[in-house]
């Protein structure tokens, strides 16, 4: 609607400077006595008052049409992401329901296998709904359901995740090091799924664009007295210092990304900026080509001013 508005203007604007340039060059007096001179101004003017109205009726027609369109997509996306997300959550369950009641049954091997399968589950879970959150991020409307969780359950969370990345970074031959020093009395305001999102994307992208010769993930999360802080840093192919002022832009990707043929979207960061922004975070890094790359966020913790925030909400 803002465009259309936009261009709605751009148009009034341009018919009035057209008006009044056919006024100076051609000497028209609109408001003449001479009966010639009245008639030819009035027939410029519904000319051009003719075009304006073809071209803002041609507009709106155009903005209905593309408007439609992002509703069928979006209303396609949600409807598939949320048969995904039901159809592996169900899964899930059943999983889980074989875990507790099989337990002593399944050998230690098959048990590991299990809750590799429930925590990749839940990851693409996740997943599921940053592509949701993709589809509705053009008509602003990204939701997150935001909660306030002790941050015992904030690292059990990380914990749960860091568990699949172990297991990959093993058959990849990449030293994983990880170090959670969270204060399980305090509190935040977060929404799990989309920290875990955050906190995917970041893994993702280390192990991704990791080096053949020297491959190290460092996972440093802890808290202060009014964030906690997440750290993730690599020793990947890094990013170009002249394309890091991009690196937040969605479907951007670095060259030396590209060189090397390595799939990707370019909306993995897009994403985790928006999300943590939407928690009134804050994400920062650090790159050297051919060194590696730190990515750091912070989300802010229960304080008195963002409790009084919150009430105030409601």
């Amino acid at each position: 609607m803002k465009e259309l508005i936009e261009k709605i203007i751009s148009y009034i604007l341009g018919g009035l400077i057209a008006v009044a340039l056919l006024i100076i060059v051609f000497n028209l007096k609109i408001f003449s006595e001479d009966i010639n001179n009245y008639v030819t101004s009035i027939y410029i003017l519904v000319a051009i008052i003719g075009v304006l109205i073809s071209a803002l009726v041609f507009e709106y027609k155009e903005y209905k049409v593309v408007k439609k369109n992002n509703k069928i997509r979006n209303e396609t996306i949600t409807l598939i992401t949320h048969e995904m997300r039901t159809g592996l959550t169900s899964t899930s369950w059943i999983i889980q329901s074989i875990l507790e009641n099989y337990n002593n049954k399944i050998t230690l091997n098959d048990l590991n296998i299990l809750k590799g399968v429930i925590n990749s589950i839940h990851g693409i879970v996740a997943h599921s709904v940053n592509l949701l959150d993709i589809s509705v991020l053009d008509i602003q409307k990204l939701l997150i359901d935001l909660k306030w969780v002790s941050l015992k359950k904030v690292e059990e969370m990380f914990l749960e995740s860091i568990e699949k990345y172990k297991i990959i970074c093993q058959k990849n031959e990449v030293i994983l090091i990880n170090d959670i020093n969270l204060n399980h009395q305090r509190e935040m305001e977060v929404d799990l799924m989309r920290l875990r999102v955050i906190f995917e994307n970041l893994m993702d992208n280390a192990l991704q664009y990791m080096q053949n010769d020297k491959k190290v993930i460092t996972i440093l999360i802890n808290n202060d007295d009014i964030n906690m802080s997440v750290k993730v840093s690599d020793t990947g192919i890094g990013i170009p210092q002249k394309e890091q002022s991009k690196v937040f832009s969605q479907f951007f990707r670095a060259s030396n990304a590209s060189n090397k043929l390595i799939a990707g979207s370019g909306i993995g960061l897009y994403m985790c900026q928006q999300y943590i922004q939407a928690h009134r975070g804050h994400i920062i890094f650090e790159s050297k080509e051919n060194e590696g790359s730190i990515f750091s966020f912070t989300i802010p913790l229960k304080t008195f001013e963002n409790v009084n925030e919150f009430l105030e909400k409601i």
